[in-house]
């Protein structure tokens, strides 16, 4: 696989790659900002570090990755570009972060083997904000996910604004598409859960997608593949190491929406861990 798109820490914030669609992560609140306690260890054993390099490779070459899965699978990437505002000054919906765990679900739902169903993160999070286009956190939609699911866009297609959807029968449907179990830190708020690096890098050795808030980007993506981004640098400079995320600005960008964010851009500022969907 080709990476079209690579963002490391000396991308400028104004390049295309970068600011090319909405986005809608907002600044956590300044007198609130304390550094989340780590997720148990003992709930999540780390992989170590001499370890990822050749598991890295391997999942390479046998093409076990969850970005293999999700193309291979014929997913294409999730898209909040409303193309009604796509010329317009004010683009449309600044939604990434309930669009990215949505991402994350239909990847766990394509390593169950199940078929594909696109999922409307339209629906979540348009009934969330009561049809205002605001912003988020990543943490906010998958404890939705977790509780509420998300309908598919047959009973909600993306992008249409119509809080009559918004009935019992579309959570009824919704239901069905759940998170079963994520890694989290709900000892914390919405906007201050954290996961670290090594806890991060884990999960996606683990095939466990990573729902990622880069403050540095004021968006919010979903990790898939862990990355051996500079192979030169010694395991344990956090520069060595990246990931391949999935936007959420359609097939156009990158390559189906895969790129790869490397550096100490990687390390997420809030991070949750999608480890099962509901079966069935």
């Amino acid at each position: 696989m080709a990476d079209r798109i690579v963002i490391d820490d000396d991308t400028p914030i104004d390049a295309g790659d970068v600011s090319a669609g909405p986005r809608g992560l907002v600044p956590r609140p300044a007198d609130q900002v304390v550094m989340a306690a780590p997720f148990d260890p003992k709930k999540l054993p780390l992989i170590p570090r001499s370890e990822w390099p050749d598991r890295i490779a391997d999942m390479t070459r046998n093409k076990s990755r969850l970005s293999d899965v999700v193309l291979g699978a014929g997913i294409p990437s999730k898209d909040q570009n409303d193309p009604k505002y796509m010329r317009t000054r004010s683009p449309r919906w600044g939604y990434c972060w309930f669009y990215a765990p949505v991402t994350g679900l239909e990847a766990l739902n394509a390593v169950m083997g199940k078929p594909h169903v696109a999922l409307s993160a339209f629906a979540g999070a348009y009934t969330l904000k009561k049809g205002a286009d605001e912003g988020a956190w990543g943490a906010l939609a998958t404890d939705w996910l977790m509780t509420k699911g998300v309908p598919p866009e047959s009973v909600w297609p993306n992008f249409r604004a119509d809080m009559g959807l918004n009935s019992a029968e579309t959570w009824a449907a919704a239901a069905a598409n759940r998170i079963d179990a994520a890694v989290v830190d709900v000892a914390a708020p919405v906007y201050n859960r954290d996961l670290t690096l090594d806890q991060k890098m884990t999960l996606l050795l683990n095939r466990c997608p990573v729902v990622n808030d880069y403050m540095w980007w004021g968006h919010c993506v979903v990790s898939l593949d862990p990355v051996d981004a500079d192979p030169s640098r010694r395991v344990e400079d956090n520069l060595r190491w990246g990931s391949r995320d999935r936007n959420t600005w359609g097939d156009e960008y990158g390559d189906r929406g895969l790129f790869v964010v490397k550096g100490q851009r990687c390390v997420p500022d809030n991070a949750v861990g999608l480890v099962t969907a509901l079966a069935g």
